[in-house]
């Protein structure tokens, strides 16, 4: 964990603030990121309470230009793998 995720991890415990994530499962602390936020933490920071997980996407694409350059079916079949995949990972990951 990084001294700004301490940090805010942190003051929201002191304050009790509740706060939401936004995470998208291909940013999650691996061999190529190991500075990112791990599953680990994910989870202490969900069993406080105070933080809830949702899912954004699996890799944080910029949906415009994929949209720009792939057919409307491609796209489509491309978006909803994004969406879904992401909290299907989260759930199995988190519970």
């Amino acid at each position: 964990m990084n001294l700004h995720e301490y940090q805010a991890k942190e003051l929201l415990k002191k304050y009790q603030v509740p706060a939401t994530l936004f995470i998208y499962t291909e940013g999650i602390a691996s061999k190529e990121m190991p500075e990112a936020i791990s599953w680990d933490q994910l989870k202490e920071m969900e069993a406080s309470g105070l933080v809830d997980i949702q899912a954004h996407s699996l890799s944080h694409p910029d949906f415009e230009q994929k949209r720009k350059s792939m057919s409307a079916e491609a796209f489509n079949s491309f978006a909803v793998a994004q969406l879904t995949k992401s909290r299907e990972i989260l759930e199995e990951k988190l519970g």
